[in-house]
């Protein structure tokens, strides 16, 4: 078991441009959120599934109120672990093997986030855990945005020729939000 890395599942997504919760996406026959959770859990992590619903031998933090979002759900949590690696249950091809690219590349800062098309990718990031605390003032002030709790911190960057580089499809770091996203991710 890695001990300084916990992984947060966010299960809770609306999944509105998907016609139905994010969840119950299937990824080669199951749910996406029981395939992504045994993945991370056979790579060694603990995970902790936020959202509406468990995952059977994974720790659980149910969502208060119906899709609030990922910095609520989050806002939330107190991590056990010094880093906590954040993977939304739409990154259908996520590899594990991310985790610890992630840790080795965070230095100083408060978060690794991948970059993919020019977009930061932060529900496939990992943060330091003490970045939590300016999660939960900017939910307090009401902020619920991910990307500007990212705006807070001091972050390094993962782009797309490093994923390659470790071996990885750049896929990976990326989530699926319609119909049509989802098949283009699961097409190999």
């Amino acid at each position: 078991m890695q001990l300084d890395i916990e992984v947060y599942l966010l299960t809770g997504g609306a999944g509105r441009r998907m016609g139905h919760a994010k969840a119950g996406l299937i990824i080669d026959g199951r749910r996406a959120d029981d395939v992504l959770a045994a993945r991370v859990a056979d790579a060694g992590y603990s995970v902790t599934v936020l959202g509406r619903d468990p995952v059977a031998g994974h720790a659980f933090l149910e969502d208060p109120g119906e899709y609030q979002g990922p910095a609520s759900a989050l806002a939330r949590c107190s991590p056990r672990a010094e880093y906590v690696f954040v993977l939304a249950c739409d990154v259908v091809r996520f590899d594990p093997r991310l985790i610890p690219i992630t840790r080795a590349m965070i230095g100083d800062a408060d978060a690794v986030v991948p970059v993919m098309d020019g977009r930061l990718q932060p529900l496939c990031a990992l943060y330091h855990a003490g970045a939590f605390a300016s999660l939960r003032e900017c939910a307090q002030r009401g902020d619920r945005s991910m990307h500007g709790w990212l705006r807070r911190l001091r972050q390094n960057e993962i782009d797309v020729e490093l994923l390659r580089t470790h071996g990885l499809d750049e896929r990976c770091v990326v989530g699926a939000n319609t119909p049509q996203e989802l098949q283009r991710l699961l097409d190999s």
